[in-house]
This record gives structure tokens, sequence and C-alpha cells, in this order.
């Protein structure tokens, strides 16, 4: 599939990018999409989002140019290094042929694609002596056009600079459209100026719309954003129900829903079995609304369903029911009418921005979670733990630190096969990330078999009570036997500290742990034990 080609494209860029820069990238991403959500006007937000780019790539020059359909040209809105405003005029023809085109390109090769525009504007490229050019289009309808200049040092862009632009670009251009919808928006509430039940509404609508993209930029895990995403929408939109899948490969899969009692989450549908909308959405990329028509069954008469896009790529799309906004006076009860186009411009507005968060929290995820436990990785473990550790000095509070060591996992390797190293591992990590905390306490692979837990806010017989609890559900899920036998048996060995009872510095508390650990499998592993002052 072609959005899963681009996926890996991006993962085999940033496979040899150093962890430092990722994560700086990963920051600037985060930043961007806080300033999209900002109450600033949208030049400041434009100049914001134009410096934090210029840092991001190291580039000499840059500019953010807005498309002005009645003059066809693009004009600089924000412009840093670049000598006077840029002015690039264009033609209908180039106007759809440019803005179908989502990637960044040298300024050499765009000639070759665009031989006309560069022509007609040849004395501004040459002028400007820009490099790169990427269009910002959302849902192919032209917005403007970034246009950087030369690295710092005249150091060459590489692949992984043109893909983060890419992605950049393409958070600017929700920007964009998000302060145009609002600009549009806040254009009709004054015409609606004398009809005070409107005008009120519209406003909620619009600081409604802002605190719930603030809500959803702050959240890196994909699960619990496209469930806050769903929930927020029909709270949003008043809805009576909705279902948000994911696209994966021709095949959709329930994600969240709410209200909905007859489908179950992580239910997989053939998308060619399902509505035929959905491969109408895919085709175009445009939203559909209108009467239900055997929706996986689902008891409604009104639909809206938007899909949720990364550039041309469709990630997953939200469906809402029956929005609930004229009251029958009769029956005392909510009558479901019809989607409007205002509802479809808002839910469209927030699908693009949840989208853009979307693959930020993968990029985040493939920097901070190891791939095959799902848990956190050490260096990011590491950075918890010394956040973690001044917290708790600050505070004058517990911090506790769980060791797991999987007994005899050498031998699992050697009897079984690496492949059954690799079940043992998931499963034991499976079961810690089911028994901790969610949200609070940080499970991580800190190296081999070797498993770690770190307990903010917790103290010795609440780390003990946890440790006991993860070694007797790791011990009581068995393992499918590769030979057709028994099931086989995974055991751990656990040690406990705990800051500042038991360790009076972060590499104390690793060090006293890992004696309690010792201790477990000096008396016979399977058991968890607590560190002692007179070891």
């Amino acid at each position: 599939m072609i959005w899963l080609g681009k996926v890996n494209r991006i993962i085999e860029e940033f496979e040899n990018v150093e962890i430092d820069k990722l994560v700086y990238n990963l920051n600037a991403l985060s930043d961007i999409s806080n300033q999209i959500t900002s109450d600033s006007s949208i030049e400041i937000s434009l100049a914001n989002l134009l410096r934090i780019l210029m840092g991001t790539l190291g580039a000499t020059k840059g500019s953010i140019m807005l498309y002005a359909p009645f003059k066809l040209a693009f004009e600089s809105s924000v412009n840093k290094g670049f000598d006077g405003n840029l002015y690039f005029r264009t033609n209908p023809k180039e106007v759809q042929q440019i803005s179908e085109y989502k990637e960044s390109f040298f300024v050499s090769d765009l000639e070759k694609k665009f031989p006309d525009f560069i022509k007609r504007n040849k004395l501004m490229f040459d002028k400007s002596e820009a490099t790169l050019w990427v269009t910002l289009s959302v849902r192919n309808k032209l917005v403007g056009a970034l246009l950087i200049g030369p690295k710092l040092g005249r150091e060459e862009y590489k692949k992984t600079d043109l893909i983060l632009l890419s992605i950049i670009a393409n958070q600017i251009s929700v920007a964009i459209a998000n302060f145009q919808l609002i600009d549009e928006l806040k254009k009709t509430n004054d015409k609606l100026r004398k009809q005070n039940f409107e005008l009120v509404d519209a406003n909620y609508g619009i600081s409604e719309m802002r605190q719930i993209t603030l809500e959803l930029s702050s959240i890196m895990d994909v699960n619990n954003l496209l469930e806050t995403f769903l929930n927020k929408s029909i709270q949003y939109l008043s809805c009576s129900k909705g279902i948000l899948l994911k696209l994966d490969n021709e095949i959709l899969k329930v994600s969240s829903l709410s209200k909905i009692n007859h489908i179950k989450k992580d239910t997989s549908f053939q998308i060619t079995e399902c509505n035929p909308i959905f491969a109408e959405i895919i085709e175009s990329g445009e939203i559909k609304r209108g009467e239900v028509n055997d929706f996986f069954g689902i008891d409604a008469k009104h639909y809206i369903c938007v899909p949720l896009k990364s550039e041309r790529e469709v990630l997953g799309f939200i469906c809402l029911f029956d929005k609930e906004s004229r009251v029958d006076k009769e029956n005392r009860s909510n009558v479901s009418t019809a989607f409007s186009e205002r509802d479809e411009a808002m839910i469209s507005s927030l699908a693009n921005h949840v989208a853009t968060l979307w693959q930020k929290a993968k990029f985040y995820e493939m920097a901070t979670i190891d791939g095959l436990t799902q848990l956190y990785v050490r260096r990011f473990l590491e950075q918890r733990m010394s956040e973690e550790i001044r917290k708790a000095q600050r505070l004058q509070r517990k911090l506790s630190l769980i060791l797991i060591d999987i007994d005899h996992f050498k031998k699992f390797n050697d009897t079984w096969g690496h492949k059954t190293g690799d079940d043992v591992l998931r499963i034991t990590a499976k079961t810690i990330k089911e028994n901790v905390r969610k949200g609070i306490d940080i499970p991580a692979r800190y190296g081999g078999e070797e498993l770690v837990v770190l307990l903010p806010e917790t103290d010795s017989n609440g780390a003990m009570v946890l440790a006991e609890r993860i070694r007797k559900a790791i011990e009581n899920t068995p393992l499918e036997n590769p030979n057709g036998g028994d099931p086989l048996k995974i055991t751990v060995s656990l040690g406990v500290s705990t800051y500042p009872d038991l360790a009076n510095s972060l590499a104390e508390l690793y060090e006293k742990a890992d004696i309690a650990l010792y201790k477990s499998k000096a008396n016979g592993r399977n058991r968890a034990t607590l560190y002692q002052l007179d070891n």
C-alpha cells in the first residue's frame, strides 16, 4: 500500500538520525502544534511558525506565502532573510497542478515540474536565491507555499530535512486553514450579531474548538488521542453516538466507539465488505454526510463520515451519528437532524489537526518505545528517572524502583529458539503494562531480559504489593509450547528499593534494587525482595 510505503520510508530515513536530534525535531513539531492552537493573530503565529521551522532546519532564509485566488499569485505573509517581499504569479491550470504536489522540492527540481511557472517568475527566483519549495494545501485546496533558503554554513539539505519539512508544511497548512476558518466564522458571527442565540452558539463553538485542539495537542499516545478525539467530537457536535476506525492495508479496525453496543473495540472489517462510502472517501478524500444506509448495523438516521488524512494518505475515519439539536415538545425528547455545512467545516478542521498529531505521536513512539516489548526504551527511562528523583527531592516524596529479570531466559532461547524467547519477553512486558498505573508508573526495557518499573510517589509497601502482583500475574500466564506439548511456564525475579528510605540518590536507588534482585535469585527465583538496610 502507498501509505505503508511512505511510513516505511520515513522510518528508514530516521533510523540513522541521532536520538537527540530526533527528540529535538519532535519537540519542534510539538511547538508547532501548540502554536497552531494559540490565540495569536495569524501574522504573529505564522511568524512564530517560520522561526521554529528555520531553527529546526538550520535555514538562513524563509518565507510563508499565502495564495491570493483573486490575484492568482503567491504573496509573502511573513519573511525572514529574503530581501523584500516575494510575489509569484501563476494561472488557473498551474494552481490545480501545484496544489496536488505536497512534497518538498529543490527549486531546481521544481523547474522540471513547472517550467512555465519558473520561467514567468525567474527574476524573483533568481533574486531570492531560494533553495527549497513546498506547497501548502488542505484537501487539495491551495492555501500558500513555503520558500526556504540555504542552510547555515552552506550545508546540503538531506532527505530527512525534506521529510521533516513536508510534515511541518502540512501542520502550517492546517494552521493557515484553521485561522482562515476561524476568521470566516468571526465574520459570520458579525453578520448574525442581531440574532442573539445563533451568535452565542457560534462564539461558543469557536472557543470550544480551541479548547479541544489544545487538549488534543498534549496527548502523545495514539489510542488515547483517538479516543479523546471521538468523545470530544460527539460532545462538540451534540451527536448521539460515534465510531472511529483505523485503516490498515484495506482493513478497517475499530479503534474507539461510543454508545454503540453491538460492535466491539478492535473488531476488524474488510473494506470491500463495508458501506461503499469508505472506498469513495479514500478515492476522493472528501467528507460524506447524509442518511444512514447499512452502516455496520448502527441504529441511526443521519451520519457524517470524515477521513483522517496525513498528506494524501487516509489513516482512518471518524463517523458521527444523529445530531441532537431540536426538541420534540410533545414527546419531550431530542430529535435527530441532518449535519450542516458548518458541522462539516468544524469537524474537518479538528480531523486535520488530529491526523497531524497522529503522525507526530508515531514519531514519538519511534523515539521512546521498544519495538519488541512496547515498553519505554532505556534512554527515555533514564531521562524520566532524573526528572522524578528531582521531583521527589523537591516535594519530599517517595520514589520506588522495581527491577525485573526473567528466570532462566537463556534456557528459553537455547531450548525453544529465539522466537520463543521473543514471545517470553512480549508476554512478560504485556503483563507488566496491564498491572501498572497507566500514565503514572513508567515500565521500561533496561536491557536484554531485564525490565524496570519506576513508581513515582510510591513507598516500599506499595512497591512490594505491585511487585508481587506482577510476579503472580506472569507466573499464571502460560506460554504456548512451540512443539505442541504442555504450556511453558514463565517466572521472574524482582528487586525493590525506595528513595529516600533505602537509597539517598538515583545511583543508589538502582544499586539497592539490583542487590535485592540478586537476593531473589539466590533464594530460589520467582520471588520479590525488598532491599534491607542491613544487607
